[in-house]
């Protein structure tokens, strides 16, 4: 599993959608680029993080995308005590 992965299905999640989640990244990338990345996932994870249309979340995209925010908390709060 690749962490930028979770990063980006985090953005997704949280934004409800892979266009919203393109325009709120903090770094460029293209909607494109983030659905194939999210279908990586979902390849590597056997899973359907969510349904396209209307956008919602499966069960075990609900897992994924609580685990990936508690990771990416933990990395921010961590990259805040470092710095």
């Amino acid at each position: 599993m690749n962490v930028h992965h979770l990063e980006l299905f985090y953005y997704v999640a949280t934004h409800g959608g892979v266009s919203a989640a393109a325009r709120q990244m903090p770094y460029g990338i293209q909607q494109p680029a983030i659905s194939a990345q999210i279908l990586q996932l979902e390849d590597v994870l056997g899973v359907t993080l969510y349904q396209r249309r209307p956008f919602q979340l499966t069960r075990e995209g609900q897992r994924v995308y609580e685990a990936a925010k508690e990771m990416l908390h933990t990395y921010e709060k961590l990259l805040s005590e470092l710095q």
